[in-house]
């Protein structure tokens, strides 16, 4: 009876295992993708940078990961679209404030 019960645990524990590895496991894997993925925009959108726009870029960078990718993907679009074709310090400077204005919500009044 005890020998069944040790038998029971010990597959329980394997099959946490596994589940564990294997979340591990996808998770690397979708790390892997996302830093390719940024590589890839930023292959295509430090081309068209000023020297003082990529002086600034790699700051954000290094600051704030999330608003540098936010960045990128807003260069890129607006670069595939044909509304760029090459980023100064001052039109990244423009981007940066309307990313980080705060988004306006609708104002309930009473009367």
């Amino acid at each position: 009876m005890e020998n069944e019960l040790d038998q029971i645990r010990q597959r329980k524990l394997e099959m946490l295992q596994r589940q564990y590895q294997d979340q591990a496991a996808a998770q690397i894997e979708e790390e892997q993708q996302a830093r390719q993925q940024i590589g890839a925009l930023e292959a295509f959108v430090k081309p068209k940078m000023a020297r003082e726009a990529l002086t600034r870029y790699g700051n954000i960078k290094a600051a704030h990961p999330d608003k540098a990718v936010q960045l990128l993907v807003v260069l890129a679009r607006l670069i595939q679209a044909g509304r760029m074709d090459s980023v100064s310090d001052l039109q990244m400077k423009e981007l940066l404030k309307k990313l980080s204005e705060p988004k306006s919500q609708g104002r309930i009044v009473r009367r």
